[in-house]
């Protein structure tokens, strides 16, 4: 079975909008996590989050679909994405 990453691979031009469409979707996760909690005036910490749980988000869709797995999507992306926010938890103080 072919995926659509394979495709994407063997595309210069799909790997650029490819590539575009991560970026745009980092920038609407970093969006929201700097609207949503308070950083102490750091911006870079919501850009490295949204950074990581797209990645993170990616890679789990991409072993979700080359493992054949029988377990629901949602449940691989928060495996995924769990040690990023714990991680990041003690810097991410909810907005009053």
């Amino acid at each position: 079975m072919i995926d659509i990453w394979t495709i994407v691979e063997q595309s210069p031009e799909l790997r650029v909008l490819s590539a575009a469409g991560m970026r745009a979707g980092e920038r609407i996760v970093a969006e929201a996590i700097a609207e949503q909690v308070d950083t102490a005036g750091d911006a870079l910490i919501p850009e490295v989050l949204g950074c990581s749980l797209v990645s993170a988000a990616t890679a789990a869709t991409t072993y979700w679909v080359k493992t054949s797995s029988t377990a629901p999507l949602a449940d691989i992306v928060d495996r995924a994405i769990q040690p990023i926010l714990s991680g990041y938890a003690p810097l991410l103080v909810p907005r009053r």
